[in-house]
């Protein structure tokens, strides 16, 4: 397959792959792309495209259905995903994109197409956080189409997508001081992990993910570097955190080091005991002698929840952090430093209910004496 590249400018590369002859026409046919940056840029870029032509993503546009797209789109994105998001994608394609959207021509899609399938969702009993996740999806995919000139314009960009729903939890019904009262007789590792969600906000999967070499007590911080998530086919996968702002350093108050400390105790007198058998490498949360698997953790928390009344997700405890902090005026900045959200805004967006967010800075109180205070 031949490609070529020609100098347009200073900074500015046409680059373009030659493909098969129109069969109808007989006319020769290329697709072309004009590259900002170096000569190097521009022969990465050309090799990136040559691969897609290859493939097929970079078929006669004409001729191109939504389906074919999507399909393609997402092993072209593959090398690019957390294995839980691909799945997640795979999942929206398969189950709602294509059967609703996938027998339209890719050219020939319309802002009113998208709509009408957005309203079926919802009138199919699909909720509107459900069907928001749907159009992020579809958005995206879209927009790659854009950028690969198989599109003049993203369609979605002008399709009204229903408001995500965000589910808090109810911190009058349940404080989060009945949480830390329902661990009294909770051994570990168990209760350090409650205990350390409730103090940082961390995720299901950085709690799995995180190991010992993260963890200083003496200085009492704990630096947040991956995640173990479990795919819908059981396999448990680590990576990196979420998002590049998912990974942090999270200042540990005294109680969390003081349970850290005792559940460390307690681990390294079972390591020894197990010898060769120990099979939970240097990772802070495991039972037995093995890592704790993230469905584990949710499987626990579950039974436990019921047992006390506690009428909160596990997740549920990371909102309930931030929400604490909210309550009493820390900054929007710091509370998505805290939980490592990319966006402060997006943090202001969820949490910023009460008038103190945006007139109360100067007192500025700490989660943990929020969390005895109850």
């Amino acid at each position: 397959m031949r490609g070529s590249i020609q100098r347009r400018g200073d900074r500015t590369w046409r680059i373009s792959v030659e493909l098969d002859r129109d069969p109808e026409t007989g006319r020769r046919r290329r697709i072309w792309e004009t590259v900002a940056g170096t000569k190097r840029d521009a022969e990465a870029r050309l090799a990136e495209l040559v691969r897609e032509v290859e493939t097929g993503i970079a078929a006669e546009p004409s001729r191109l259905t939504v389906a074919d797209w999507l399909r393609q789109w997402l092993e072209m994105r593959r090398p690019h995903l957390r294995e839980t998001t691909l799945e997640r994608y795979r999942t929206a394609v398969r189950v709602h994109l294509i059967p609703s959207l996938g027998r339209h021509r890719l050219q020939e899609l319309r802002p009113l197409h998208v709509q009408a399938a957005y309203a079926g969702w919802l009138g199919a009993g699909l909720s509107p956080t459900t069907v928001a996740s749907l159009h992020r999806v579809l958005h995206r995919a879209l927009e790659d189409a854009v950028r690969l000139q198989l599109l003049p314009r993203n369609v979605t960009d002008a399709v009204e997508a229903p408001a995500p729903g965000r589910r808090l939890p109810d911190l009058q019904a349940v404080r989060p001081s009945a949480v830390l009262a329902s661990l009294a007789d909770v051994g570990h590792p168990w209760r350090a992990l409650v205990v350390l969600a409730l103090h940082t906000g961390m995720r299901r999967g950085e709690l799995a993910g995180l190991q010992w070499g993260d963890v200083d007590l003496d200085a009492a911080t704990v630096a947040i570097r991956r995640s173990r998530t479990i795919t819908h086919r059981g396999t448990i996968v680590e990576g990196p955190t979420k998002s590049a702002a998912g990974e942090r350093v999270v200042p540990l108050a005294a109680d969390a080091v003081r349970e850290l400390r005792a559940w460390r105790r307690e681990q390294l007198a079972l390591r020894m005991a197990a010898g060769a058998g120990w099979a939970g490498d240097e990772w802070v949360f495991t039972a037995g002698m093995e890592a704790v698997r993230p469905d584990a953790i949710t499987a626990w928390w579950g039974r436990h929840a019921q047992r006390h009344g506690l009428r909160l997700r596990l997740h549920d405890l990371r909102h309930a952090a931030a929400t604490l902090m909210a309550e009493r005026g820390v900054p929007p900045r710091v509370i998505a430093e805290v939980l490592g959200h990319s966006r402060a805004s997006f943090t202001l967006d969820v949490y910023a209910g009460t008038p103190d967010m945006t007139s109360r800075r100067a007192a500025v109180e700490t989660l943990a004496r929020a969390l005895r205070e109850g």
